[in-house]
């Protein structure tokens, strides 16, 4: 298997040969049309992964469907830290234990590469060449990005990591996993000249862009400007002047407050259009699990859980944890000062914050910001902070 995230790239592999995609292959090769119906029927939620982990063969439903977990054997993450950033920590850690064999790429000893049995150590942005753009909607530059320090302790980039994993798994493999060979800058070129030939045919944008080599000499971003029509833009203009021939990509082709769609499905936790159902747990309960509810917002000064293993920690952390925000009269009621060290626990785990007392949080709240790097102690309180470890699973 190539990939498994959808039928178009899945391989087929026989006696050690890449025989090519599965799209591709023969419709009498019936073992390979059953495999991917079969592959479309263990397709699962993400946020469902420990519950799959946990549960090989329990059906659930989703999307109208009825979906049975298959058994996982082997995991590969490449880009991201699942132990961090998933739900009911605890519970997440005992899933993760169930597989044979997990491997991770990682650029940083992460709590997500601690837990890997595999970790294949991957170049930084300043260890390889590349190209990217600025702006995720504006969509405002296209930015060469050079190699500036040499590779760092055998790490390699992700390409040939893979490269090197086709090489290993199957002949002819790596040759259509590199299209033919492409290097790095090969494929950096593909990408830009593709752009420039789409930009420079069209004069509305008012800019030309350089050759690939003048562009990657130069070493500066191309800037994109805005044009009059994008200026005037107007969402769902045209579905609003002819929704029958512009119709937008609903059942009904309009907008849809009531869904028909989900209102077969007979969902008791998913209404047909919306409303408010009670929380598994929240401030309104008639028996409360514990006195505070929390709120794990999105960090002001990192991007979930980026840099939290890094010095610009030191700018936000109260007491050397994650702050901790709590309405001053809880505060008072606890005997807790500005600054100290606290303990937040329930039934699912405990973590260390910073106690930052204000006026600014209503009571019976307390706010932790998601993405402190988990790192348990041996009892598996969380010394930095990690509201994760407290929160609910599905």
């Amino acid at each position: 298997v190539i990939g498994g995230m959808n039928a178009a790239s899945v391989g087929v592999v026989k006696d050690g040969k890449f025989l090519g995609l599965a799209q591709d292959q023969k419709q009498g090769d019936e073992a390979t049309q059953a495999w991917l119906v079969n592959t479309a029927k263990v397709a699962f939620p993400l946020a469902r992964i420990a519950d799959a982990l946990l549960n090989p063969g329990k059906t659930i439903d989703a999307n109208g469907a009825k979906i049975t977990y298959p058994k996982i054997d082997f995991i590969y993450w490449v880009g991201g830290n699942p132990i961090v950033h998933h739900q009911d920590t605890n519970t997440n850690i005992k899933a993760w234990r169930k597989p044979r064999t997990i491997v991770v790429n990682e650029i940083y000893w992460t709590p997500t590469a601690k837990m890997a049995d595999i970790v294949f150590p991957t170049t930084t942005e300043y260890e390889r060449n590349d190209i990217t753009m600025s702006g995720d909607y504006s969509n405002m530059h296209i930015i060469p990005m050079k190699q500036v320090v040499a590779k760092q302790h055998g790490a390699k980039d992700d390409y040939q990591i893979f490269t090197d994993l086709c090489k290993a798994y199957a002949d002819g493999l790596a040759e259509v996993y590199t299209d033919g060979g492409k290097t790095e800058m090969d494929w950096i070129k593909e990408f830009y000249e593709g752009a420039a030939s789409a930009v420079n045919a069209n004069t509305a944008l008012g800019i030309q862009m350089p050759s690939f080599e003048q562009w990657w000499e130069k070493n500066e971003p191309t800037e994109f400007y805005e044009t009059p029509e994008s200026a005037a833009y107007v969402s769902f203009e045209d579905f609003r002047n002819d929704p029958v021939l512009e119709a937008l990509g609903t059942p009904s082709g309009l907008i849809e407050i009531y869904s028909d769609t989900i209102a077969a499905m007979n969902y008791k936790d998913c209404g047909a259009h919306p409303m408010w159902f009670e929380p598994v747990e929240w401030l309104g309960m008639k028996d409360k699990p514990a006195k505070f509810h929390l709120l794990s917002l999105h960090p002001l000064d990192r991007l979930h859980s980026q840099q939290s293993n890094t010095s610009n920690r030191k700018r936000y952390a109260v007491a050397g944890r994650e702050p901790v925000l709590i309405n001053t009269e809880d505060a008072k009621e606890l005997g807790i000062k500005q600054g100290d060290m606290v303990r937040v626990y329930n039934a699912r785990g405990e973590i260390l914050a910073g106690a930052n007392v204000s006026d600014d949080i209503m009571r019976g709240v307390v706010q932790i910001f998601e993405g402190a790097w988990y790192d348990p102690n041996a009892e598996g309180l969380c010394k930095n902070g990690n509201p994760n470890v407290l929160t609910i699973d599905l």
